[in-house]
């Protein structure tokens, strides 16, 4: 602590560990999107290569369509690696989709951010996730301010070592 009065260190935000749990869970699951998309990139280039073209499809489903063609014998043996990965790949992807939405079912603002039109449980969870905050919180204590409640005194530490007093009252 002396450091920080010194000014040798800054203090720094630290997120939550719950939040950073689920930072955590959100980049294994990119990482993971992220190899599948390579590797279906490199299977359609070499399907392509060989004149043959593979219909648009969800992306877990690009090897089965793959299979469905009619490959070479030495297409096949090249293929043959990258679906041997992709199934597993797909499968860890599903486990870290549900891993997500049993973080999302526990939270009350993923829950809430989750409801909105177009928002599903991976958005919601990264939504907050960099945030940093509990939203609802923030939604709590305005709802409160609006209906009268006292006015909260915080005490901070300005940048420059100063302390700062303030009130939070209610605007009308």
């Amino acid at each position: 602590m002396e450091a920080c009065r010194l000014g040798a260190y800054r203090i720094a935000h630290r997120v939550a560990a719950a939040r950073r749990h689920v930072r955590a869970a959100l980049a294994v699951r990119e990482a993971l999107v992220r190899t599948r998309t390579r590797y279906i990139a490199v299977a359609k280039t070499l399907v392509r290569r060989d004149g043959l073209r593979v219909a648009a499809s969800e992306s877990h489903l690009v090897a089965q369509r793959i299979a469905a063609l009619e490959l070479s014998p030495t297409l096949s043996a090249e293929l043959l690696p990258l679906f041997q990965i992709l199934a597993p790949i797909n499968d860890q992807i599903d486990a870290a989709d549900r891993r997500i939405a049993a973080l999302v079912s526990t939270d009350p603002a993923m829950r809430l951010l989750a409801t909105a039109p177009s928002i599903g449980p991976i958005t919601a969870s990264a939504i907050v996730a960099t945030a940093g905050r509990d939203p609802l919180r923030d939604v709590a204590r305005q709802r409160a301010l609006r209906r009268g409640a006292p006015a909260r005194a915080s005490v901070r530490r300005a940048t420059d070592g100063v302390t700062v007093a303030t009130a939070r009252h209610r605007s009308d």
